[in-house]
């Protein structure tokens, strides 16, 4: 018998898993082999990247060195990360060497340079962006000759797409030799060089860096500084922002070219510069040049809340300066090389607003030499006084020293105008006046001003290149008002009318005003016509007797043609050298001294009556003798017997 056995037939559901888990199969496989290819392959990338992270920092090491135009070396660790950014930072750099006759210029905790991924990965260090931790930068060694001496030899890199090196800049015409105006010049050039070699750099961030003039702490210098280079592309603006501190104070500053390019081969680019801080305010907006002397144009405005703290901010914090309180510039500036001229000014000192125009020039020595002219509608010259020598407040600023030592730091050589203002008490119009500091002198000297009805000059001078130094000056009216004159000083016990001519010459030392007090010489002469002079009984003068002597102010006037007077002091002693009136009763005579610090009077004269028919009552025939003596206001006349005529 033959079995005959059934075979099962397969499904076509069957027949298909069957296909898929093979499909399934080959794609797991595959899926394994690559990850198994990319495991080698990292552990191929990561088993190299120190090598690669050595490759790359000798090539920062290079690039470095060629933006910097000096070698520069690292003498701590390096570090290369790929993700989240690829980045290799190097610690403990120094930049210039250390060695004799050099100094290093630049030490820096740590650079961190932004890297392509793909370069990184093979070694190569395109750098996109650099920050910079803590450079502690030593401005001197920049124009060390040790350290140029050991700058790279072969030529840096040239700038950005068609930026080609900075050529050597020549002094500009008419600029000394001295070290500051050399290591101005040198620096100057150094940073435009720098520029020039950014490469396809496109941001710099220097992070608490420091620029010290001199090796230490203690050295004046910036601190502090946090700032931001910003050139995205050759054709974009170059922007410079950040802040630091200066001399103590802090800063901040925002720089802009609108073309980098054009401006570092010497041509002309738009310029917008802000910088702000407590002692000074500078803003400018206008175009400038490097070629030739380099050229600079556009409206400036400087502010400061106190002209002496923005001086010894911007030089020596231990200057001694006057403060001549807030002052503010808004010009039109114009500029080629060490020379500014400001067009177009308006100036505002000690409270006043002049216009004009002025030029500062840096001369061989460093000193700027100012001149120029400015017209004030008003205009009062003892703030003026009040600021160079300011008027003690208490027994104790008796003895405070009076600062000269600034006229040497000064070449100033100002012609001024004023509509209106005042000398002390004494009101002025139509003034014209020079100020000079030169050589150590300060001089003062008003060629013209009309007040209270007459007419006015003067010249006032201090040396300082004296041990003690010595100020002289003299000063002429003619024509004034009397009565407004001795109303504008404060003299009211006394009265006298009519016009004057004053001529007064002065002489002292500037040290302190208890020197001034004990030491100014002054001569004064005054001659009045066709006045009166009152405040007094006349008739204390006439009789034998001793009576004493008062004021009043409800006495009758004395008409005189003619009133003298020469006087003399040193300290507080004062010399009646003559005092005569001639009027209609007749002629009086006196001479003597008195005592500002004791008010002690001892003066002596004679009364000649004229012998006319009109006469006054209280005319004697004969001269009649008196001495004034006591103290003031309350002396005592003696008056002697009739002198028969000679």
């Amino acid at each position: 018998m033959t079995r005959i056995e059934k075979r099962s037939a397969r499904s076509p559901r069957q027949s298909g898993l069957r296909h898929w888990g093979l499909r399934q199969w080959s794609g797991v496989s595959a899926i394994v082999v690559a990850l198994v290819a990319a495991t080698l392959a990292t552990f191929a990338i990561l088993s190299g990247l120190s090598l690669q992270a050595g490759a790359a920092r000798a090539d920062i090491e290079r690039q470095l060195s060629d933006l910097a135009g000096l070698p520069v070396s690292v003498e701590g660790s390096s570090s290369l990360s790929l993700l989240p950014k690829t980045q290799i930072r190097l610690s403990r750099v120094r930049v210039g060497e250390e060695m004799a006759g050099a100094r290093p210029m630049a030490t820096v905790d740590a650079i961190i340079a932004d890297l392509g991924l793909w370069d990184a990965l093979f070694g190569r260090a395109e750098i996109e962006r650099l920050t910079v931790i803590r450079p502690r930068l030593l401005a001197g060694a920049l124009t060390d000759p040790a350290q140029a001496a050991i700058a790279p030899a072969a030529p840096a890199k040239t700038g950005r797409s068609g930026a080609p090196e900075m050529p050597a800049q020549e002094a500009p015409s008419g600029l000394g030799s001295s070290r500051d105006s050399r290591d101005f010049r040198q620096i100057s050039h150094y940073l435009a060089a720098f520029l020039t070699r950014l490469g396809d750099l496109t941001r710099v961030d220097i992070s608490n860096g420091a620029v010290r003039a001199a090796p230490g702490d203690n050295a004046r210098g910036i601190t502090d500084a946090n700032i931001t280079v910003s050139w995205p592309s050759p054709g974009a603006a170059a922007v410079l922002t950040g802040s630091y501190v200066w001399n103590g104070e802090p800063a901040d500053i925002n720089l802009k070219l609108s073309s980098p390019l054009e401006f570092l081969e010497g041509g002309p680019s738009a310029i917008d510069l802000t910088l702000t801080s407590p002692p000074l305010d500078i803003r400018f907006s206008g175009t400038g040049s490097t070629r030739g002397n380099s050229d600079f144009a556009g409206a400036v405005k400087i502010s400061t809340p106190s002209l002496a703290r923005s001086v010894r901010w911007l030089g020596d914090p231990n200057a001694t300066m006057p403060d001549l309180g807030t002052m503010a510039i808004e010009a039109a500036l114009e500029s080629t090389g060490m020379k500014l001229n400001l067009r177009d000014a308006t100036v505002s000192i000690v409270g006043y607003s002049g216009t004009g125009a002025m030029e500062m020039a840096m001369g061989a020595d460093s000193v700027p030499a100012v001149s120029g002219t400015l017209a004030f509608d008003q205009l009062d010259l003892t703030a003026f006084a009040q600021a160079l020598a300011p008027l003690p407040r208490n027994p104790l600023e008796f003895e405070r020293r009076i600062a000269t030592g600034f006229i040497h730091r000064l070449d100033l050589d100002l012609r001024i105008s004023a509509a209106e203002g005042a000398i002390a008490t004494v009101p002025i119009t139509d003034l014209a006046a020079t100020v000079k500091f030169k050589d150590g002198v300060a001089m003062f000297d008003v060629g013209d001003a009309s007040m209270l009805g007459g007419q006015g000059q003067g010249r006032f001078a201090v040396d300082s290149r004296a041990r003690i130094p010595l100020a002289k000056g003299s000063a002429s009216v003619s024509g004034i008002d009397t009565a407004q004159l001795l109303a504008a000083i404060g003299v009211s016990a006394v009265g006298v009318s009519g016009l004057s001519d004053l001529h007064a010459e002065v002489g002292m030392p500037v040290t302190s005003w208890a020197d001034i007090a004990r030491r100014l010489q002054l001569t004064l002469a005054v001659t009045a016509r066709d006045g009166s002079l009152s405040g007094f009984d006349p008739a204390v003068f006439l009789g034998a007797g001793t009576k004493p002597f008062a004021l009043a102010t409800g006495a009758s006037a004395i008409p005189f043609k003619k009133l003298q007077a020469k006087l003399s002091s040193t300290g507080p002693s004062v010399a009646i050298q003559k005092l005569s009136l001639d009027g209609a009763a007749g002629t009086f005579e006196a001479a003597g001294a008195l005592s500002t610090a004791t008010n002690g009077i001892d003066v002596f004269g004679s009364f000649t009556p004229l012998s006319t028919a009109t006469a006054t009552p209280l005319a004697n025939s004969q001269p009649v003798s008196f001495r004034m003596s006591g103290e003031w206001p309350r002396p005592t006349v003696t008056t002697g017997p009739p002198v028969a005529p000679m």
